[in-house]
């Protein structure tokens, strides 16, 4: 009895050791394994986390490259009220701040939830979006550059800035200047290939052409640098010197020509070279004429010095020294009479036999003169022989070279390409399907609209204007006329193209066309 009484005693007065309730309720009150999340502070940010934000609390990304208002701005709105946000866009934080904002493009629907919210639209208070880590300024630019370039057109002018911009993220980031060769290597890096003609043109344009801002297309430049370029040249052998030269002329002149724009024009870049030429004129006091004269002889001869050129007037015969061919005249006759391809005129030395023309004939020898033309101007390797098109041949797609030779070569492929039929897209699907060329101008493969101008402006050296034409600077061909060799082939290709439009109107349709539309323009 008295252990029975010493047990229940012992049941009133505590619990003794090993008993199961108090071993279960000491498991219960132990701390349990310790949670990951605890060691994050408050404000941390997981990259790649989706996220539910509230969307008055973000802010567009503060250096977006687009400054203009995007084209499709109300339909993407419209999009987005019916459906709602069908492809979510990324945020950041740059370390230390509270707020977030936009990463890699996404500032046009931003604008446009925060308007609709603001509207009434209560589904769009919060949204859920995917969370990135900063990476720096430098890979934020170029993530907007290349999403804006996809989702919308870009100006000339934002995309200009915008990749200046990443150079100058870049060099605060490594706290040294980078070289445009070195920028051309980090831009590839960083997912954004651009040529480095380009860059020079886009860097030219906000050092000097500053006030015309989205006025400016990459045509503008192209054409407004090397004449800005030859008027520094004439000024600098007149004894005037760089800073005068755009101070007194190149400056004034500009913001003039910005004043007397009309609210909705574009650079008027002719206009303006050539208030810049005759303002030079006055300034020394030549004649106009006389100037063009000797601006003319400059482009010929690089070397020249201020006494050759001061013996050049608007009425001295240009001299053409012995031994050397002057350049041969472009001349168009609108009233020429219809060409007739049994004309035995057309056929002098040229190995073309007078009476019935042999079609097959005529296309083996048109491939042949434009295969002569590319080696001559140094494209063969972009030359690819192919019986499926109509001339035997078509273009490849590849980067041209950068060097001294530039503009001849970008002026032949284009002019080779025309002639081949592979700008016409039913011709072009006879290429085949590994060709770059096909796989970029058909949106083949994976292809969208933002490879085209890419391909043409970058690798080509082409501009592509608003209408998705690619074009050249109209005295492109002059580069090839001035070349004696050049000329010869050129010469040898049009007349067998003359034959050809003729003689074949199925085969040849494409050269008719092309023609027709050179003599409409």
């Amino acid at each position: 009895m008295s252990g029975e009484r010493g047990r229940m005693s012992g049941w009133a007065m505590g619990t003794p050791a090993g008993d199961p309730r108090q071993m279960l309720r000491d498991r219960l009150t132990l701390p349990g394994p310790e949670d990951a999340a605890v060691r994050l502070k408050r404000g941390d940010d997981l990259d790649g986390a989706r996220i539910l934000v509230p969307v008055l609390q973000i802010r567009p990304y503060d250096r977006n490259p687009r400054r203009a208002i995007n084209p499709h701005f109300e339909e993407i709105k419209a999009s987005i009220r019916a459906v709602g946000l069908l492809t979510p866009f990324n945020i950041t934080r740059r370390p230390g701040e509270a707020h977030y904002m936009v990463c890699g493009g996404g500032n046009t629907r931003l604008t446009i939830l925060q308007q609709l919210l603001r509207e009434g639209d209560s589904r769009f208070e919060q949204v859920e979006l995917t969370f990135k880590a900063w990476h720096g300024d430098a890979e934020a630019i170029a993530g907007h550059l290349g999403e804006n370039e996809q989702r919308g057109e870009m100006c000339f002018w934002d995309r200009a800035a915008g990749i200046m911009d990443v150079k100058a993220a870049l060099e605060a980031q490594v706290g040294a200047h980078l070289s445009l060769r070195q920028f051309e290597a980090e831009l590839k890096r960083l997912g954004l290939p651009v040529a480095l003609a380009n860059i020079s043109l886009m860097k030219f344009a906000l050092d000097r052409l500053a006030p015309l801002g989205q006025r400016l297309t990459g045509l503008d430049v192209k054409r407004l640098q090397p004449r800005m370029n030859l008027l520094k040249r004439f000024a600098g052998l007149w004894e005037m010197d760089e800073a005068d030269f755009q101070g007194r002329i190149v400056d004034p002149v500009l913001h003039e020509h910005v004043l007397s724009l009309a609210p909705e024009a574009g650079a008027e870049a002719e206009r303006l070279m050539r208030r810049w030429e005759s303002t030079l004129a006055a300034h020394f006091g030549i004649e106009s004429k006389g100037l063009t004269l000797i601006l003319s002889a400059m482009e010929k001869q690089p070397g020249a010095q201020r006494a050759d050129l001061e013996t050049i007037t608007p009425h001295a015969p240009r001299h053409i020294e012995p031994g050397k061919t002057g350049p041969l005249p472009l001349v168009i006759d609108s009233a020429s009479r219809p060409v007739d391809a049994n004309d035995p005129s057309l056929r002098e030395n040229q190995g073309i036999p007078s009476g019935s023309l042999d079609v097959s004939d005529l296309r083996q020898q048109l491939r042949e003169a434009a295969e002569r033309l590319a080696r001559a101007g140094g494209v063969a390797s972009w030359f690819s022989p192919i019986d499926k098109l109509p001339l035997g041949y078509y273009m490849e797609a590849g980067a041209l070279p950068q060097d001294e030779d530039m503009d001849l070569r970008r002026t032949l492929w284009w002019l080779l390409a025309v002639a081949s039929g592979q700008m016409d897209p039913d011709l072009a699907r006879s290429i085949p399907e590994s060709s770059r060329w096909r796989r970029v101008y058909l949106r083949e493969a994976g292809m969208d609209e933002s490879a085209y101008p890419i391909l043409v402006e970058d690798d080509l050296l082409a501009y592509i204007t608003q209408d998705g034409q690619a074009t050249l600077e109209p005295w492109s061909l002059l580069h090839l006329l001035q070349d004696e060799v050049l000329a010869g082939h050129c010469l040898e290709l049009a007349r067998l193209t003359v034959l050809a439009c003729s003689s074949d109107a199925v085969t040849y349709q494409h050269l008719a066309d092309v023609i027709h539309r050179r003599g409409r323009a």
